[in-house]
């Protein structure tokens, strides 16, 4: 190979490798920003709460017939809901949960878009988006869409404010 290809194929590797390492730094650096909540499918709708301990917490996913397993939407990994949220879990922490109807035809953008808390962290407030993304076909069932996001221990009262932002919604 000649010098001038050799030149070429270094700068070539070279580059590959800066925009590889570029993309990892942006994702370790982006990910770490995003506020974490897990996302599951339930079959009764459940108004927003919080739930500060696990008799309450096992209730809630035996009576909405929650799926078993949750998505985290910060690592993409998936978690056994009663495994997760464990009787140790909430001996020091505490959830909010909101469920959001999805019917057989749509398709259906849902999030938890941000926490707020008050001075003393005693009140939250969780805005979230629940809008129509489209037609997604006729399905056999519908469903309750659940999102769970962990709270400050001391937190005392939840406000659930839907911030769709001028999207229309359903």
């Amino acid at each position: 190979m000649s010098e001038k290809g050799l030149a070429k194929s270094t700068m070539v590797i070279i580059i590959v490798l800066l925009i590889a390492v570029l993309g990892i730094v942006f994702f370790v650096f982006n990910k770490d920003g995003k506020l974490e909540y897990f996302r599951l499918k339930g079959y009764s709708e459940c108004e927003g709460v919080l739930i500060d301990n696990y008799n309450d917490f096992s209730k809630l996913v035996s009576n909405a017939r929650l799926d078993k397993e949750m998505e985290s939407t910060k690592t993409y990994n998936w978690h056994v809901v009663l495994e997760y949220f464990n009787e140790a879990y909430f001996a020091e922490k505490k959830v909010a949960v909101i469920s959001t109807y999805a019917d057989t035809s749509k398709d259906y953008v849902f999030s938890i878009d941000e926490v707020i808390y008050n001075e003393t962290k005693t009140s939250a407030t969780i805005n979230y988006t629940d809008k129509v993304g489209g037609y997604a076909g006729t399905l056999d069932v519908s469903w309750e869409n659940y999102m769970i996001v962990e709270l400050e221990p001391t937190v005392t009262e939840v406000n659930f404010v839907m911030a769709n932002k001028g999207v229309s919604e359903k």
